[in-house]
Formats: structure tokens, C-alpha cells, sequence
């Protein structure tokens, strides 16, 4: 299922980072290489001129994470990680380095740390609805209620497809969100659970959304909150695979 992503977490962001300074890295190699100064523009534009295909591989991997495209950007960060790695080690033969060899060794170790918590934040139940187009029909998705609040005012009312500790992915019915803040109602065991939360994800062809859940200092002790909901349901093993 295609979404549109309203939120991006500092894992993403960093990944960004990550490859900016990875073909930074490379040109100040390139230009150690032909003694030339970083600064130089004519130096550059011979960079780019003889890197357009290692260029164009780091943009098409920005723009694979900017959309969401969650497995070619996992692989296409891969060979941008094998690219930089790569023509650093034969940088080395070249002119050998100790303290490239060094930042090449932390280069490696932040970019398999980067790895594995994109691994865990695209795994995120506001980032994955769980289900797909087919299987949003009834009688399915009817076992945990959901009602989703604005200023007070009841916008819709749907079932939860999926959820964590940090927020859940909702079904609604015929109503289109915008991006903002929201209550969510979680209506399980003939009870009440009220949450905070950001709409940060949202399907491109179903009413189908996801929300990240605001931490902030219980207003009221006497309701029950998300975090209440989430242990209670925890603690009965109930899973939203078992929706299926």
C-alpha cells in the first residue's frame, strides 16, 4: 500500500546526512588525489563531470527515502555505503591514509547503526498499515473500535489495523483527514481510551491513516489513556496479526 508521509523521523533525516556527507567524503579524496583545492568550483564541476553516475545514484537514493519507497531505498543505500567503502579502500593504494582509514572505520559503524534503526522505524505501526488493499473490507478490521476527534467535534469513527507503544494505523469510514493534531477514542472491553496524537502517514487510495502518539503529561488521572490501552492488550496477547 502507496502512503503519503506527513512526518519523517530523525532516522531519515540522519540517513540524508549520512549520504550528503558520504559524497563529500569522496570529492575531498578526489581532490587530495589531484591536489587541488576543495574550494576550487573548476574542480568540482570535473567531480561531477566524471562522478555523474555515483551523483545520480545518491539522488535517486534521497528521493527513494523522501517517498517512503521503503525497499529500493534499503538497497540503494547499501550501494551507496559499498560506493563511498569502495573507492576509499582503492584511495588507499593510491596514497595511503591513516586517517581516512580511521574515518572510513566510523564511516562503516554509523552507517550499520543508521541501518538497523531504519530497519525498526519503517517497522513502526503508524508507517505500516498491515494490511492490504483486498483485506479492507467487512467484516474484517471490526474488532477494535476506534472514534477520532478535532477541537472537541467527532470526525469519523473506524478500527484499528495496527498499533504499538508509539502509535497505530486507523481505518475510517468515508472521511478524508488532513494533516494536524487529533484525539483518538479507543473503545475496547466496554471501555475508553484517549489519546493525543499527529496524523503522520495516509494511505493514497483508502481511508486508511496512521498517528503518532504525542507524549505529554496525563491532563486528567481519572482517563484512561493510550498507554493503558497498550499494556492491557499486551498483557491479553492480543496481537494485530490476530486480526486477520
Amino acid at each position: 500500500m502507496k502512503l503519503k508521509i506527513y512526518y519523517r523521523s530523525s532516522v531519515v533525516w540522519n540517513i540524508f546526512l549520512l549520504l550528503i556527507l558520504s559524497l563529500l567524503f569522496i570529492y575531498f579524496q578526489y581532490s587530495s588525489m589531484n591536489s587541488d583545492s576543495v574550494m576550487s568550483m573548476h574542480q568540482l564541476d570535473k567531480f561531477l563531470m566524471s562522478h555523474v553516475g555515483i551523483v545520480v545514484v545518491f539522488g535517486w537514493t534521497m528521493f527513494s527515502f523522501l517517498n517512503n519507497y521503503q525497499s529500493l531505498g534499503r538497497k540503494l543505500l547499501i550501494v551507496c555505503v559499498l560506493i563511498t567503502g569502495g573507492m576509499s579502500i582503492a584511495n588507499q593504494f593510491h596514497e595511503f591514509s591513516k586517517l581516512s582509514l580511521i574515518v572510513l572505520f566510523f564511516y562503516f559503524l554509523i552507517s550499520y547503526y543508521l541501518y538497523q534503526f531504519y530497519l525498526i522505524d519503517a517497522t513502526e505501526s503508524y508507517y505500516s498499515p498491515l494490511f492490504t488493499n483486498d483485506e479492507f473490507y467487512e467484516p474484517k478490521l471490526t474488532k477494535v473500535g476506534v472514534e477520532i476527534y478535532r477541537d472537541d467535534e467527532k470526525l469519523t469513527a473506524g478500527y484499528l489495523t495496527n498499533w504499538s507503544q508509539e502509535g497505530c494505523f486507523v481505518y475510517v469510514k468515508q472521511e478524508r483527514l488532513s494533516r494536524g493534531k487529533y484525539t483518538i477514542k479507543v473503545n475496547f472491553l466496554d471501555r475508553e481510551f484517549l489519546g493525543e496524537a499527529s496524523l503522520v502517514s495516509a494511505s493514497k487510495k483508502l481511508d486508511a491513516y496512521g498517528f503518532k502518539f504525542i507524549l505529554a503529561p496525563e491532563k486528567d488521572k481519572n482517563v484512561l489513556g493510550w498507554n493503558q490501552f497498550y499494556e492491557i492488550i499486551e498483557q491479553m496477547g492480543f496481537d494485530p496479526e490476530l486480526l486477520r
